[in-house]
């Protein structure tokens, strides 16, 4: 049915000549558009339902145009037109408005509208008549047309549809829009007496005898004050629940009230040759909200056919098409060089746009496309010479790419504009991957003069809300809404979703495991064996299989192993080593006694509360082995050579534990502590690296994503340390722990437990624990003179002070004073975001010190470091160890397959060996130590400093710097490295990854 009435309208169309029938004075033009871009807000109001497109506080790019219906002369007696997209391009969009002067159209069905037509074919006779036969014809001729108004902002505008309103509450309704002037600007030109007594004439509508302006006065009028402030507008919507289709008659606005719906703003004029080229269509709609479909002729929803063909702006003013005549003298060439990363995938085959922006306004959409040539390829310069309007100085630009077949993710480096009349260069960095973005100078938002840039920034920043949404999980950090990598936001999805499967490369480390020869298929000796498996994933395992039953070497590890950073300083004899303080006296080998050792700063403590609560449990994974948990203390002593070295240890808190010393059986002793390396093991990979490496700065990123638009400074200095995490985090909790067979459950003791670790741990998270210093001096171990060869302090310490300075740096070139940090509303909505959503307060936790807002400049450097350290240095601290430490399971066991020892003198050597795990899950549990230390590919370094997303010259400046200082740090290491026997490299600015990529 529907098919057949568009046939009938377009045979109608081309029988019948709208324009000639309408516009028979033939010394009076088409009508010339007038508009601009800008920005829609839809308005938080509890007076209508919430809806799925018209979400509250959603930002919309729109375009704007604004024309007289019939005639080029803006005086003339004519009706007047506002159209609006919901995008700001030359075609398509989610959603077009066609709006007109008058509350009521003046035919409401196709029929009716074909007698409206056939009267204006007939002259003023015909016209006369068809006003005369009915009320409504007359009463909407004059409600239509306006005689030379002041302005096209001060009319009010309404789509004489009626529209189907689908909310979220699935209640059918229908509804109507208008738009109006947000000031309440006074509507002019509405018909006078001696209009309103000839409303049939059709050829005297021309302009009054007394009428001196221009005929093009609306559009320079609108242009005019455009250049100089933005134009505001308030779209409207009248909502009822029954179905009134019959757009001619009003609704009653006391009993159907007009409801603010959104906010338009419109600030960068458009010029002529756009506007003509933009197509305003009733085809661009949305499911949720859509003209009501014809069923008859003579029905009121045939009308929208008759809006759709005939009321010409269905297509673009003018000429279809894009052949467009321009003066020469507003046009411009401009050479664009368009840089591709050199990163992994990083071209694209897909279409490439360009849109410039400047304070004249904006060019068209141009297509950067060389004839037979690959552009856009991994590390290549495309040049383009293009012509477009002149914008006058260049203020940003806008880049996208095509949504076809061919498209993909891109990433895309910087973009260099000349201006090819003036020579005048303009540098674009980006260094993002992307589908649509706009680049500008990074500013803090109080500092850009340009309202169309700022609102832009609110636009991005809506936008990211809209697609970024958190999801509150009892108990811990805030995360991304999403279940799998395909419901991640498109700028995240950069790479393919292979590269974040953490099951498809444990499969492929499993492979490579499987593929070690002359591995013996019985009589397994995970002494024996295990090194000649590791000898293709270690370039020195000698260390570890040749020391790891030494003291010396278990303490070493505890200081610069896989997990640094757990180890305190004692200011008092814990009460469960009391029963053996005798003993421990003897195993101290300065001639004084524990308090004097402990007073003196040679005494620490390894703890793990967190396991308090956990229990031992059966397996549910496909290994089907009983797993045990404990919660153990190890006492370590500073011998008089340096040498941290345990000696005792308790495996229960129990009133009356027992008390392991080396004064114990050889394999008592070494039980025990396998058994504090399986409890560090479960507290480094879920709590220490998972929650605080990978949850935290999850948070860390959605808040950055959802409140700083990319041209924000803090934006600028953490992207690169964020990129991956929200991927990652998605990916992770996929294969790692939200099933009953992930990576954690079947390779740690905490097993499906793993949940309860992790907020347990949570509970007592404190922003200070990401802070190097602050942790340092709260666990007692700044001193390197008490605690010696501590060497992750000592490069942690150096890289945090490499990161602040740089940050302050940074920091301190964009803040002048506090004022300004406190005037920033995205940094505080940033930080609020942390706190509320990211780092939440559950009922029972402690505080996380996370702050509301940020107050003073040395507040914004402290945390932005806290982020980028966490992300970037501890998260490398914390990862590059795992495969070297825990492949060889009996130094570093994740999980132990027997009950810790209750009593002395009961195990023998083959005991050590049971415990362990068998032939199949080591080989298991290796490719799951290389899953996790070995991420997304490739894993750029902090040394890698080619993202450069800055044209500062001062902050380039900076940037230099902190690399000089990143460089001096690794030679500082490689120099202290190259007098020790097991070299610390965990913190090489060179072997830390600027992000997690695991």
């Amino acid at each position: 049915m529907l098919s057949s009435l568009e046939d009938k309208f377009r045979e109608l169309k081309l029988n019948f000549s709208l324009s000639s029938a309408l516009r028979h004075d033939v010394h009076d033009g088409s009508p010339k558009p007038v508009g601009g871009s800008g920005f829609a807000k839809v308005v938080s109001n509890p007076k209508f339902p919430s809806h799925p497109f018209f979400k509250a506080g959603r930002f919309f790019r729109v375009r704007l145009r604004h024309n007289n219906l019939s005639y080029e002369d803006d005086a003339r007696l004519d009706g007047r037109v506002a159209c609006l997209k919901f995008c700001d391009k030359e075609n398509g969009g989610p959603l077009d408005l066609i709006l007109h002067t008058g509350k009521v159209p003046q035919y409401y069905s196709a029929d009716t509208f074909q007698e409206f037509v056939h009267a204006f074919k007939e002259g003023t006779d015909g016209l006369k008549k068809w006003v005369f036969q009915k009320p409504i014809n007359y009463y909407s001729r004059v409600e239509n047309i306006r005689r030379a108004p002041d302005s096209y902002y001060d009319q009010r505008y309404y789509s004489q549809v009626t529209y189907s309103f689908t909310a979220d509450d699935g209640v059918p309704r229908v509804a109507r829009i208008r738009m109006v002037p947000a000031d309440g600007s006074r509507q002019s030109g509405k018909p006078e007496k001696g209009d309103q007594e000839n409303v049939w004439y059709v050829l005297d509508t021309g302009r009054l005898v007394d009428e001196k302006r221009k005929k093009n006065y609306l559009r320079e009028e609108f242009t005019q004050k455009l250049n100089t402030q933005p134009f505001q507008y308030r779209l409207q919507v009248q909502i009822r629940e029954c179905n009134i289709y019959n757009s001619c008659i009003e609704w009653d606005t006391d009993e159907v009230p007009w409801h603010d719906l959104a906010i338009i703003t419109i600030t960068t004029p458009l010029t002529e040759d756009l506007l003509r080229l933009t197509k305003f269509q009733l085809s661009n709609q949305v499911e949720s909200f859509t003209p009501a479909l014809p069923v008859s002729t003579q029905g009121f929803r045939s009308l929208v056919l008759a809006v759709k063909e005939f009321h010409g702006i269905a297509d673009s003013i003018g000429e279809s098409g894009n052949n467009v005549d321009i003066p020469l003298d507003k046009l411009k060439y401009y050479k664009i060089s368009v840089v591709t990363g050199n990163v992994y995938k990083a071209g694209t085959d897909a279409d490439v746009f360009i849109t410039i922006l400047g304070l004249k306004g904006k060019t068209r959409t141009i297509n950067l496309d060389q004839k037979f040539h690959d552009d856009f390829e991994s590390g290549q310069t495309d040049e383009f010479e293009e012509m477009g309007n002149d914008v006058g100085e260049i203020t940003s630009i806008e880049m996208s790419i095509g949504t076809g077949i061919l498209a993909r993710r891109w990433f895309l480096e910087e973009v260099l504009i000349q201006d090819l009349k003036s020579l005048k260069k303009y540098r674009f960095p980006c260094y993002q991957w992307l589908t649509d973005a706009v680049l500008f100078k990074a500013l803090v938002p109080q500092n850009e003069k340009q309202l169309s840039i700022y609102l832009m920034r609110k636009f991005e920043v809506a936008q990211r809300q809209f697609m970024f949404q958190w999801e509150d999980v009892q108990g811990l950090p805030g995360r991304l809404r999403a279940q799998s990598y395909a419901d991640l936001p498109p700028e995240l999805r950069f790479l393919p979703e292979k590269e974040f499967d953490l099951a498809a490369r444990f499969a492929k480390n499993l492979s490579a495991v499987n593929s070690t020869k002359l591995l013996p298929i019985i009589n397994w000796n995970i002494y024996e064996d295990t090194p000649k498996l590791l000898s293709k994933y270690l370039k020195d395992s000698d260390t570890i299989v040749g020391h790891w039953k030494n003291d010396e070497e278990f303490g070493r590890q505890i200081l610069n192993g896989a997990h640094p950073c757990r180890i305190e300083r004692v200011n008092q004899l814990p009460v469960e080593f009391e029963a053996k303080k005798d003993v421990l006296e003897t195993l101290l080998n300065k001639k004084k006694s524990l308090s004097e050792e402990i007073e003196d700063g040679n005494l620490y403590i390894l703890t793990y509360p967190e396991l308090d609560s956990l229990e031992s449990e059966d397996d549910y994974t496909k290994m089907k082995v009983k797993r045990f948990l404990t919660s153990p203390s190890c006492l370590m002593y500073v011998r008089k050579d340096g040498y941290l070295v345990p000696i005792g240890i308790t495996l229960s808190q129990n009133d009356h534990p027992l008390v392991w010393t080396p004064r114990d059986d050889m394999t008592d002793w070494l039980i025990a502590k396998m058994w504090v390396r399986l409890a560090d093991a479960q507290v480094h990979l879920v709590c220490s690296r998972h929650l605080n490496c990978q949850l935290i700065v999850e948070a860390f990123a959605v808040a950055t994503f959802r409140n700083l638009p990319s041209a924000h400074p803090v934006f600028k200095l953490l992207y690169p340390h964020l990129c991956y995490a929200i991927p990652i985090g998605v990916t992770s909790r996929k294969h790692l722990y939200d099933h009953t067979d992930g990576l954690f459950q079947r390779f740690l003791a905490v097993g499906n437990q793993f949940e309860d670790l992790l907020k347990e741990s949570y509970r007592h998270f404190s922003l200070g624990d990401l802070n190097v210093p602050l942790d340092l001096d709260s666990r007692g171990v700044s001193d390197p003179d008490k605690l010696p060869n501590y060497f992750y302090r000592d490069d942690s310490l150096k890289l945090w002070n490499a990161q602040k300075k740089f940050v302050r740096t940074v920091i301190y070139m964009l803040y002048w004073n506090n004022y300004s940090v406190q005037a920033d509303e995205e940094l505080q909505a940033w930080m609020q975001d942390i706190h509320e959503h990211g780092i939440p307060e559950w009922e029972l936790a402690g505080e996380h010190n996370v702050p509301l807002s940020l107050r003073t400049v040395d507040e914004v450097v402290e945390f932005v470091t806290i982020v980028m350290f966490t992300a970037s240095c501890q998260y490398g601290a914390l990862t590059s160890g795992i495969v070297d430490i825990y492949s060889f399971l009996p130094n570093a066991p994740t999980m132990l397959l027997a009950p810790p020892p209750t009593e002395r003198a009961k195990l023998r050597a083959a005991d050590s060996k049971k415990i362990l795990m068998n032939k199949t899950m080591t080989m298991e549990a290796i490719a799951a130590f290389s899953t996790l230390a070995n991420g997304v590919r490739p894993e750029p370094s902090l040394l890698d400093n080619h993202e450069v997303q800055w044209s500062d010259k001062a902050i380039l400046a900076a940037i230099e710097g902190f690399s000089v200082d990143l460089k001096r740090v690794e030679e500082d290491i490689c120099a202290r490295n190259s007098d020790l026997r097991t070299p610390y490299t965990y913190l090489l600015p060179s072997r830390i990854p600027k992000c997690a990529t695991s």
